[in-house]
């Protein structure tokens, strides 16, 4: 994790490293489960043998300049005490988000907003 700062969102710790920065090993993204939630803008990826959380690829949200955020949790040997983090609130910061229902959340209040 040298070549990288962490980012800390308040959901997980990831590095946010660009496509080209990125190796897959015997096609390893191939092989990962993805998943669209909530605004079904960004894979989610998992294992699909243990279901954990491997990160997120951000390609679709930004085309011009792709990136993955990797789960830092994933990898071996890793102290998390040891990394340089930028602190993130996703939520606070992406906009709002929708429940399964279809209805806009507000990220500050957890609470739908009001329909106009």
């Amino acid at each position: 994790m040298t070549s990288f700062d962490a980012v800390q969102c308040k959901l997980t710790y990831s590095s946010d490293p660009k496509y080209e920065k990125v190796e897959w090993h015997n096609d390893s993204d191939k092989r990962v489960t993805r998943y669209l939630f909530n605004t079904k803008t960004r894979d989610h990826m998992f294992c699909p043998k243990c279901g954990a959380s491997i990160g997120i690829d951000f390609g679709k949200t930004r085309p011009d300049d792709p990136l993955y955020g990797i789960s830092v949790r994933q990898f071996n040997n890793i102290d998390l005490d040891s990394l340089r983090y930028e602190k993130f609130d996703g939520m606070q910061k992406l906009g709002n988000g929708v429940d399964l229902s279809g209805t806009e959340i507000n990220p500050k209040t957890g609470e739908p907003l009001a329909s106009t």
